[in-house]
């Protein structure tokens, strides 16, 4: 069998006039995917996130993409093309019913955003909308919804191919903690587009002088530890000059070894849950280059642990 080819392969600020938090409402998904033709053509059998054993008839030919959910998780919806995930892989040849590629179920370290597969292949985003973690999903697709993709993969010339696909691991995409009520006056507000995507304002009042953490929505999730290794999404302000630092929307979560370094914005990180969101003011003193730097921080998953 072929190893899969390595994936084939500053958001703006809210201007809203708040001195709070303001609420945002999860993004949520319909998802209409399902094909009873390819269902009842290709037998997938084992359970979801193992090494499944497939049957194709061959030669198996579709029209375009289908795609087919054969069980459904209750995890963790995909409603972005930044999000994380660990998925299980197994892609059959549709002319010879040849098994050419199986990957990704021997443990959780196989993270790449949904956009790495999606860029490669196109067809393969319908299929993984709105999709959760613990499903299992077939898609069918023709020459013609392969592309270049196809002969990089080993697929016949001209085939269709099989891809059947366990979402082992999805991680949020936002924080999606409860608001938690903060008390103290001066410090900055963040608000928050549909998507979670936050905005700060910052206070034209002087800066802390010693490091601030608060937590503005507190997650449910697993709680990190000193050892974990973490994804954010995150946004970086200077205080003095309201300028955006720096920013993980709009491109994948940033990965964050919690073990690699004992500054206070990694202390801050830690004993925090998934899910959660954070505000953290560092003055220079405290770790920040050449002014007061404010981060708000959305704690995505802990790499190899199930959501």
């Amino acid at each position: 069998m072929r190893k899969l080819p390595a994936v084939l392969t500053a958001a703006g600020l809210v201007a809203v006039t708040l001195t709070g938090c303001s609420s945002t409402s999860s993004p949520t998904c319909d998802r209409e995917v399902t094909s009873d033709h390819l269902a009842s053509l290709v037998s997938v059998s084992g359970p979801v996130g193992e090494k499944p054993e497939i049957s194709v008839p061959t030669p198996f030919h579709v029209s375009g993409a289908e795609v087919s959910d054969l069980e459904t998780g209750d995890g963790t919806a995909i409603v972005s093309d930044w999000q994380d995930i660990v998925m299980g892989i197994s892609i059959v040849d549709g002319d010879t019913g040849d098994l050419l590629i199986q990957q990704g179920y021997d443990d959780l370290s196989s993270v790449t955003t949904v956009d790495s597969w999606t860029s490669a292949l196109p067809a393969l985003e319908d299929a993984l909308q709105c999709a959760t973690e613990g499903s299992r999903i077939v898609v069918g697709l023709d020459a013609d919804e392969l592309g270049d993709a196809g002969a990089a993969l080993g697929v016949t010339d001209g085939a269709s191919a099989v891809f059947v696909i366990d979402l082992r691991k999805v991680y949020l995409s936002a924080a999606d903690g409860s608001d938690q009520f903060n008390s103290g006056w001066g410090l900055p507000a963040v608000v928050r587009a549909p998507d979670g995507q936050p905005g700060v304002i910052v206070p034209e009042t002087a800066p802390p002088t010693e490091a601030v953490v608060q937590v503005l929505k507190k997650g449910d999730g697993a709680v990190t530890t000193a050892d974990d290794t973490i994804r954010i999404n995150y946004t970086t302000v200077s205080w003095q000059t309201r300028e955006v630092g720096g920013t993980s929307w709009g491109t994948e979560p940033y990965q964050y070894d919690l073990s690699a370094q004992t500054d206070p914005l990694t202390t801050a990180l830690i004993g925090q849950s998934v899910g959660s969101q954070l505000l953290v003011v560092l003055p220079p003193a405290e770790g920040a280059d050449a002014d007061t730097q404010v981060f708000v921080i959305d704690i995505l998953g802990i790499d190899g642990q199930a959501g």
